[in-house]
Order: C-alpha cells, then structure tokens, then sequence
C-alpha cells in the first residue's frame, strides 16, 4: 500500500511538472497568443525626427498667463490685462526599454564625465501626436519647442514581486507649446 501510495504520487508529480512545462513554454509560431504592448497606444511622440518607443504617459500640457492689473492715472476702476506666459514641464513615462533616447537626450545635459555642453545642443522640439480610437487618424498634433530635460528617471523602483515593469521617466521644460492647426482633423 505505501508503495503504491509513493508511485501515485511520483505520476502526479509528474503529470503536474509536465502540464505546467507545457502551459509555460507556449510554442514560438503562437502568433495568437503574443501579447501587444503598442496596442492601446493613442498617440506618438517624436524628436529629432524619430518615434520615440514605449511612451505610455504624456503629462498634460499647461499654460499660464499672469493676469496684470493697473489703474490708470486718473483713477477709475482697475484694468486687468494679460502677462506674461509661462508653460509648465511636461514628463514622460515608459516602460524600460531597449530605446536608449530618453537617456541619451538626458546624457546631454549632464554627464559626469565631460563638461557640460552648449545651451543649444541640448534642446529639441518635440512633437505629440494624438490619434483617433482606432489609432489610425491623425486628431491633433501639438509642437513643443526648445525642450530640454530637467529631471530623469532611469529606473523606478525595483520589486521582487511588481505589480509592472520598472519605469523611465523623463521631465521636459519647454520654452512654449502651440498645437498645429494644419495637421490632423481635430476641431
């Protein structure tokens, strides 16, 4: 009876090793079951002419006019007029990939190693584009320009047990922001 007992569970062990083998290592022609991860991806953003892969978070764009009171000389009632106008930092967010752009652009703007470069050489115009559902129209497409990074992330934290991948994050300030009205078909 303890033979059969130990036989019992040697096949059950195995029958198990060999079920999980099977669903773990699915087959390379699977095309199927590959998982997309570009899939969802509603807009793009480009620099120096190139897409720049994995962005799955653009912060929002936002700009601000001071409001400029004064009462003219002869008294009266106080006049409001618009100021001067300043544009928020705008990050990036991807999952870590073999890409190396954010760190490259980021590499401009400091590396231990040399000195630091040239104002200009650092800043780009950077441009997002954002698509219809379906992914395939063009809505609007928004220029940032002058852009150069202030903050970057090479890697979030790292977990044993993560909930996802470990994140990039690349914060841009920009001299100004417009949207293009001659592309897309937004309104």
């Amino acid at each position: 009876m303890r033979r059969s007992a130990a036989l019992f569970a040697t096949c059950v062990l195995a029958a198990t090793a060999a079920h999980a083998e099977v669903s773990v290592t699915p087959p390379l022609n699977a095309p199927a079951a590959r998982f997309d991860p570009y899939k969802n991806f509603k807009f793009r953003v480009v620099w120096d002419g190139h897409i720049i892969s994995g962005v799955t978070r653009v912060g929002p764009l936002v700009r601000t006019t001071q409001t400029v009171s004064f009462t003219p000389g002869g008294g009266g009632p106080t006049i409001a007029t618009p100021g001067r106008t300043t544009y928020e930092a705008v990050t990036l967010e991807r999952e870590v990939t073999h890409d190396p752009a954010f760190e490259a652009w980021a590499d401009r703007v400091y590396t231990p190693a040399a000195p630091a470069g040239q104002p200009q050489s650092m800043r780009k115009d950077v441009e997002i584009s954002i698509l219809d559902q379906s992914g395939q129209q063009l809505l609007f497409v928004y220029r940032l320009t002058g852009c150069w990074p202030t903050e970057y992330m090479a890697i979030s934290d790292i977990e044993a047990n993560p909930p996802a991948a470990p994140l990039q994050r690349l914060t841009l300030t920009c001299n100004a922001w417009d949207r293009d009205r001659t592309a897309g078909s937004g309104p």
